[in-house]
């Protein structure tokens, strides 16, 4: 997710997976066969501010390989031209005007959902900003995410939705236009 205004485009966009699991070998056995070749070719789109982008795909159709190659957390091989805002988009760049949010993610275990938005909140929004501030937002996000009424159960105790919200949590409570780095 992307919360700066204007325009995001990717230009051409290629990933290419390359292997390096020896033939017979234990991790080869261990793995079983691992595909390489190419898994995205020329991905080009455009997404104005304000609009909503959703990717969605069949199995295997590459829809994790586009977001690791927008997230920068691509690896192997890849091409083309992510533009934010006229801007070519560094890995610097991403991490200040997005988030990206995986499938599971390791928490710090014995805070409960509050605690983890604060500490999430104190790791991403500059220290120009009072903790009057940081803990307003915490509060806000939770409400937002219907996780207010969970706020001080342990993150071992939540559901598998009140994670996943938890998890987009952590990344929106810095909101690059309200508190920037």
């Amino acid at each position: 997710m992307c919360t700066a205004p204007g325009a995001v485009t990717w230009s051409q966009l290629s990933v290419t997976r390359q292997t390096q699991v020896e033939p017979g070998s234990c991790l080869q056995r261990l793995m079983g066969s691992v595909k390489t070749g190419v898994i995205l070719k020329d991905v080009s789109l455009e997404v104005n501010g304000g609009e909503v982008l959703a990717i969605l795909g069949s199995k295997g159709s590459g829809k994790r390989a586009l977001l690791e190659v927008i997230s920068r957390r691509a690896q192997g091989p890849t091409r083309g031209q992510i533009i934010l805002n006229g801007a070519p988009m560094s890995l610097r760049l991403f991490q200040q005007s997005c988030g990206y949010v995986t499938h599971k993610c390791d928490l710090l275990p014995g805070l409960n959902v509050e605690q983890t938005l604060y500490y999430a909140a104190q790791l991403t929004i500059g220290s120009q900003v009072s903790r009057y501030m940081k803990r307003s937002r915490v509060k806000q996000v939770m409400a937002d995410l219907a996780l207010s009424q969970v706020a001080n159960r342990s993150t071992d105790d939540i559901t598998q939705s009140e994670y996943r919200r938890l998890m987009i949590g952590a990344q929106l409570v810095r909101d690059p236009g309200e508190f920037p780095n």
